[in-house]
C-alpha cells in the first residue's frame, strides 16, 4: 500500500497491542519519509492483546491534528484478533468510530477499511466498524494473494472518490469561438 502512495500524499501509522502507539506520525510522503516508514514497518512485531478501540482514537487524534487535511482521509485497520483490551464490544466500538471519524459541524466524515487476517478475527465486529462511517469496507485476508487485491481494491475506492470529487471547467477563448 505504501508503494502507492505519492510525495502528494499523507501516511501515518499507528499500532495497538495493549496499548495503541504512533509509530509513524502522519507527514507528507517525501521519498525519505516512505523509505524511513516501509524500515520501521518491516521492523514490526506482534505483542500483547488487541486493543482496536485505542488504535482508532489515536488514529482519528492523528488524523485530526492535522492542519489543512486533504479532501479525502482514511483509516486502514488491519487486526488478526478479538477487540479484547480497551472497549471490546461491538457496540461500543461502532459508536466510538461514529464519534471519532464521523462527520460533524467541525469535520468531514473518515471513511475506515478494515481488514482481518486469518480465521481468528471477528469478522461482524469488523464488518460494523465498516460500515460506522460512509464509504468504508471490510476484507477478509486469508493469504498473501488476498493482502495485495485488498489493498488494491480499497486504494481504488480511495482514488476514485478523489476523482469524483474532481470539478473541471472548459472554456473556450472567444476568439476561436468566433472563428469556429
Amino acid at each position: 500500500l505504501l508503494r502507492e502512495l505519492s510525495s502528494k500524499d499523507r501516511f501515518g501509522l499507528v499500532t495497538f497491542g495493549d496499548e495503541a502507539n504512533l509509530e509513524i506520525p502522519i507527514k507528507n510522503l517525501t521519498k525519505a519519509h516512505k523509505e524511513s516508514a516501509l524500515a520501521k514497518i518491516k521492523a514490526l512485531t506482534t505483542t500483547g492483546c488487541t486493543n482496536i478501540s485505542g488504535g482508532i482514537s489515536l488514529a482519528a487524534q492523528e488524523l485530526q491534528s492535522i492542519q489543512s487535511p486533504h479532501e479525502v482521509r482514511t483509516v486502514f485497520l488491519l487486526t488478526d484478533g478479538n477487540a479484547n483490551r480497551g472497549i471490546s464490544s461491538k457496540e461500543g466500538i461502532v459508536q466510538l468510530t461514529k464519534s471519532c471519524l464521523g462527520a460533524n459541524a467541525e469535520r468531514r466524515e473518515i471513511a475506515i477499511h478494515c481488514f482481518g487476517y486469518g480465521s481468528d478475527h471477528d469478522s461482524d465486529m469488523l464488518k460494523e466498524i465498516s460500515r460506522a462511517t460512509e464509504g468504508g469496507s471490510y476484507y477478509f485476508v486469508d493469504s498473501d494473494v488476498d493482502v495485495s487485491s485488498s489493498f488494491g481494491d480499497a486504494l481504488g475506492g480511495v482514488l476514485s472518490v478523489v476523482a469524483q470529487s474532481a470539478n473541471v471547467k472548459i472554456r473556450i477563448h472567444p476568439t476561436a469561438a468566433a472563428s469556429g
